[in-house]
């Protein structure tokens, strides 16, 4: 799994670098789509600051586990075992391409194995059967400062997460450095 996800997110990276857009932004991000943190890194699509952009990381989770004891259900955590996910994004900026000061918008999702943290947010009793690799679709709303050559990205906002029919409020807080090519 860790081979896969790692040459996955990889290709990813190389193929974006294809396209020749100048800024590239690294940040490490707490809650989100992840759900839990995850490393990602993101490219405009565009030359300016602001309009269309993609995102692609590497994440971890904690693995739970679920189980039915008389007519409760309980989720422990497996001590030291965690699972990785991989959240990806399409993601707009809206604002003047000439300001650090955005909205962001985007629709994303992360694929997550069986028996990570978000098992145990569920409503489905311990027992039902279960997707075993699950992409759990989610969205994000708001603010984005991204300076217009290079320095620190930050990120806050709301993370409204679909699992199991279910949307689960979340929020996330991203802290990294952007780049510029030329």
């Amino acid at each position: 799994m860790i081979r896969s996800t790692t040459l996955f997110v990889c290709s990813i990276f190389f193929v974006l670098d294809g396209y020749g857009q100048e800024k590239i932004s690294f940040y490490g991000e707490a809650g989100g789509a992840s759900p839990v943190m995850s490393i990602n890194i993101d490219k405009r699509l565009t030359k300016s600051n602001s309009g269309f952009g993609f995102r692609a990381g590497i994440g971890l989770a904690p693995a739970y586990k679920r189980v039915k004891v008389g007519s409760q259900d309980f989720a422990w955590s497996e001590e030291g075992n965690w699972k990785f996910t991989v959240p990806v994004a399409i993601n707009y900026l809206a604002g003047k391409p000439s300001q650090k000061n955005f909205i962001e918008f985007a629709l994303q999702g992360t694929f997550i194995p069986k028996g990570s943290l978000v098992d145990s947010w569920s409503s489905l009793p311990a027992g039902k059967a279960r997707i075993v690799n699950r992409f759990m679709p989610s969205g994000f709303i708001g603010y984005r400062l991204s300076p217009v050559k290079k320095g620190v990205v930050f990120r806050a906002g709301y993370n409204p997460l679909v699992l199991d029919d279910e949307l689960v409020h979340w929020f996330s807080l991203s802290l990294g450095w952007k780049f510029r090519k030329k």
